[in-house]
């Protein structure tokens, strides 16, 4: 048994150590000082002071900032983000939850949803229809979309992703790994419900103590005061917490099985070993050739 799980947490090691050394290697923000501000909000929840304060933050720090209003966000949209260089990108929209999904892991455009449209991304779970609220139905891009759209064409190196949306990291953190895949180094988020004037108020405190030279967990600690009234809390993955946490998983797995499976072994070598014990003692008593029975002189 203890073979055994030796081999289950070398097959752990083995299967996610090359990530966590790849993950390590990152920078924060990468080499590029661009920045990205993508805006769903503006349409229901505006905060046109959020929008100066944030974008005069981070020209203060040396980014050049892009912002996508409501009208502009759009599948096309994601679908060029690895294309454009950004190493700070900042979602200002809501998430939604995917049928078979954990809490908050699609990203709702402000593109409104038809059957009709990208139907082939539909049936392959990269695009999906989102409620916000009755009557409002638009595309929602899922952490497939990210993870398989232009494959091997971009991505978001050393990416900072800030997303302000509810519950991104309440559960399992899909979205986060599917930008950890795509080459993006931190992904803060909310791990539950938040509303819209809390998150514009904490994120802005988050980035103005990060490019003020706060630590991503510094900056992140000084505006994690949960929600007065939802209890949502501002938090942070990096790419080697999640592969600890999937070679903990991988590992558990291995560990059960060997639980389940042992038992089973032993079990039927003991029925095999009580077999072979039952052969020989009929043997002994039939007297067959290569037994040590003694017989008599002729």
């Amino acid at each position: 048994m203890s073979l055994l799980l030796l081999f289950a947490l070398l097959v752990g090691l083995m299967t996610f150590w090359p990530y966590q050394q790849g993950a390590g290697q990152l920078r924060l923000g990468g080499a590029a000082h661009r920045a990205v501000l993508i805006d769903t909000l503006s349409q229901t929840d505006p905060d046109p002071l959020f929008i100066t304060n944030v974008t005069q933050t981070l020209s203060w720090a040396g980014y050049s900032v892009d912002y996508y209003g409501p009208s502009q966000v759009t599948v096309d949209l994601f679908r060029n983000l690895p294309l454009m260089g950004y190493s700070v990108l900042i979602f200002r929209t809501h998430t939604a939850t995917g049928p078979s999904a954990p809490p908050g892991q699609n990203i709702v455009t402000h593109q409104p949803y038809t059957t009709s449209q990208y139907s082939l991304e539909q049936l392959a779970n990269l695009v999906t229809e989102a409620l916000v609220r009755p009557g409002d139905r638009f595309f929602a891009i899922t952490p497939n979309f990210i993870t398989r759209e232009a494959a091997g064409v971009g991505g978001f190196q050393g990416a900072l992703i800030i997303q302000m949306g509810c519950s991104t990291l309440q559960a399992r953190p899909a979205l986060a790994t599917a930008f950890f895949e795509r080459g993006a180094s931190a992904f803060v988020g909310w791990n539950g419900v938040v509303s819209s004037y809390y998150t514009d108020v904490m994120t802005e405190s988050f980035l103005s103590s990060l490019m003020h030279g706060k630590t991503l967990q510094q900056a992140v600690t000084s505006s994690s005061a949960p929600d007065p009234d939802w209890g949502g809390q501002l938090t942070y993955l990096e790419p080697s917490s999640v592969s600890q946490q999937l070679m903990i998983d991988q590992v558990a797995v291995i560990v059960v099985w060997t639980l389940i499976l042992i038992p089973g072994l032993l079990l039927a070598r003991r029925q095999g070993f009580l077999q072979a014990m039952g052969r020989a003692w009929k043997n002994s008593r039939n007297g067959r050739p290569g037994e040590s029975v003694k017989q008599g002189a002729p």
